[in-house]
Order: structure tokens, then C-alpha cells, then sequence
């Protein structure tokens, strides 16, 4: 039996991307949101898959991956940020592979920003980066962080680079 899980709607309404062991493994499918047609795998892999967010021009979904094969451990325990270009054949980029754990990415609404928590500061953090070059990053939470503030998982806000804060 398959369990598909995370499922996620594309900004326009038309597709959903979800995971599922439809393979034996958590992988991506994409099928429509009216249901007609079949589902279409988009990765396959050994490791665990699952989709967080898709970006507002409905280029890109952005996913956690692999993590500890304990349930007992929770996806925080070592999982990392990948993301698909679902316009290009190349497959699953890494975004953010640390050796913490990161999880919930969340793009802003104009794509160029990923808010994600991680727990590299010895507690659960938010951080902002640029998206898709990774490099430079902000923490945008202190004393803790579950979410980006104030938002509800999978749902994305503005952030302003000059302060690192979500607007």
C-alpha cells in the first residue's frame, strides 16, 4: 500500500506535487489537480523525499531530504534542503546540505529568498538565504524558531534583505 504524503499545490491551482513509496521509497510525483491523467514520478532515489514548498512562478519545489532512517529521530536529526527545476531534466539540486539539520523551506512570494529552520545554533532557528545560490545567510528568529514568524508552514511572506526580516 502506498502512503503519499506532504501534498502540495502549485501556485496556480492546475498540478500538485506530493510524496510517495508508490516506489518503495519516498519520491516526488506531479499529477493534475482535477485528477485526470496519471501521476508522473519525478524523482528516484534511495533516500527519502518530501516536498515543503513550491515557488510562486511555479518553476521549483523545494524538499527536504534524506534524514535519519530512525523514526524515532524526526526529520530534524539530519535531514537537508534540495530543489527541482521542473522546467529542466537535471534532477534534484542540493540547496543546503550541513552537517545540521534543516527543514519547513519556505520561499518568499517573489522567489528569491528560502526561509528555513535549522537547528546549527544548538537550537530550532530561522534562517533566510537567497535562492537558488545558497550563499550568504540570515538568522531571522531568536530564543527559538518553529516557522518563519508568523506563517504557517508551506506558506511564504516577503522578506527584506537589509534587515533579514520577513515584511
Amino acid at each position: 500500500m502506498s502512503v503519499s504524503l506532504r501534498e502540495h499545490e502549485s501556485p496556480d491551482g492546475t498540478e500538485l506535487i506530493y510524496s510517495s513509496d508508490e516506489d518503495g521509497t519516498d519520491d516526488l510525483f506531479r499529477k493534475r489537480s482535477d485528477g485526470s491523467g496519471g501521476a508522473e514520478q519525478l524523482t528516484h532515489h534511495d533516500f527519502p523525499i518530501y516536498v515543503s514548498d513550491w515557488s510562486p512562478d511555479s518553476r521549483y519545489v523545494i524538499v527536504l531530504y534524506g534524514g535519519p532512517q530512525n523514526e524515532e529521530e524526526g526529520w530534524f536529526g539530519g535531514a537537508d534542503l534540495a530543489y527541482l527545476d521542473l522546467q529542466s531534466d537535471e534532477g534534484l539540486k542540493p540547496f543546503l546540505s550541513t552537517r545540521f539539520g534543516e527543514s519547513e523551506p519556505t520561499f518568499s512570494p517573489d522567489g528569491r529568498w528560502v526561509a528555513y529552520q535549522s537547528n546549527e545554533s544548538g537550537q530550532a532557528e530561522i534562517y533566510v538565504r537567497p535562492f537558488p545560490a545558497a550563499e550568504g545567510r540570515w538568522q531571522i528568529s531568536d530564543e527559538g524558531g518553529g516557522y518563519a514568524p508568523g506563517l504557517p508552514t508551506g506558506h511564504s511572506s516577503s522578506i527584506d534583505p537589509r534587515t533579514a526580516s520577513w515584511a
